[in-house]
């Protein structure tokens, strides 16, 4: 359907392939085999062969949050039960700080969600900072979830680098650190080199507390262009507010007379509307020399 409007090769991919090729274009260090990851809303990852998104013949390959982690056990979105993500993702990290709440009235994350106006990903882990003993037992059973993950994953593939990402890698250390020495007491492998774990840097914790990057790849299959703006929190406050996002470009290579697609030109939505129905495309399309 783009094509009818722009004449460039238009790609479609996975959101989580697309991350990991990033985090794999700036961080892969060149490595064969790479996986990424992201632990969020649920459990995402991609797969990196050879410099290669692999997905499977079918392109529905590398979904990593729905391996079994407990047979029988939570229900997951996917419909399945005990999947990986429905323990490890950090929908689940708050479904079991609430109940661990709802278990241990006198514990501190009651009252740092009651401050806050609600229970996230950060409740138990700031808790157990604090010394909570309901708030370390949560996080530190949570990070087990995660690394007998990442144990079943290094096992059947042995990548050189597994890299973490999505906002609860910006506890760095404090999820790193047992995570490995999990792994090294039940990674199958006991005497050949080792997967380097590791927090990704894009979507890790390098520099987003004060401006949180997502990236993705444009066009990856042939040249790459890598979309870096800030995502919708801090662009509401710093940024543009109800009107989207500012984004910076970085234009590695391109060919001669080569422009780039940047929005449209409506001012307001009756506008967007009006130019659409009109079919006033190059009007509409804000295209920029580079």
């Amino acid at each position: 359907e783009f094509r009818k409007y722009i004449d460039l090769p238009v790609y479609l991919e996975n959101d989580a392939n697309a991350a990991a090729l990033g985090e794999y274009a700036v961080y892969g260090e060149g490595s064969d085999s790479f996986v990424f990851m992201t632990l969020g809303t649920g459990v995402g990852g991609g797969i990196i062969l050879n410099g290669k998104v692999w997905s499977g013949f079918n392109g529905a390959g590398a979904e990593i949050g729905h391996q079994t982690l407990v047979f029988g056990g939570e229900p997951c979105t996917c419909g399945r039960r005990g999947c990986l993500e429905a323990y490890a993702s950090v929908t689940a990290l708050i479904n079991q700080t609430k109940a661990a709440m709802e278990a241990h009235p006198e514990s501190m994350m009651n009252a740092y969600a009651a401050e806050r106006g609600k229970v996230n990903g950060r409740t138990s882990f700031e808790c157990a900072k604090a010394g909570d003993p309901a708030a370390m037992a949560v996080r530190d059973r949570y990070i087990e979830y995660v690394a007998e993950g990442i144990c079943s994953i290094v096992n059947i593939l042995q990548p050189e680098i597994l890299s973490i990402g999505g906002g609860i890698s910006r506890e760095g250390d404090t999820l790193l650190t047992p995570i490995k020495a999990y792994f090294a007491h039940n990674d199958y492998n006991k005497h050949m080199a080792k997967t380097d774990i590791r927090i990704a840097k894009l979507f890790g914790d390098a520099g987003m507390d004060r401006f949180p990057l997502l990236v993705k790849i444009i066009d990856a299959k042939d040249d790459l262009s890598i979309q870096v703006h800030p995502d919708d929190a801090y662009a509401k406050v710093h940024e543009n507010g109800s009107l989207g996002k500012t984004e910076c470009w970085f234009i590695l290579d391109c060919k001669e007379n080569a422009t780039l697609v940047a929005g449209h030109n409506a001012k307001t939505k009756e506008e967007l509307e009006q130019m659409i129905h009109e079919g006033r495309w190059k009007e509409f399309i804000r295209e920029i020399p580079i």
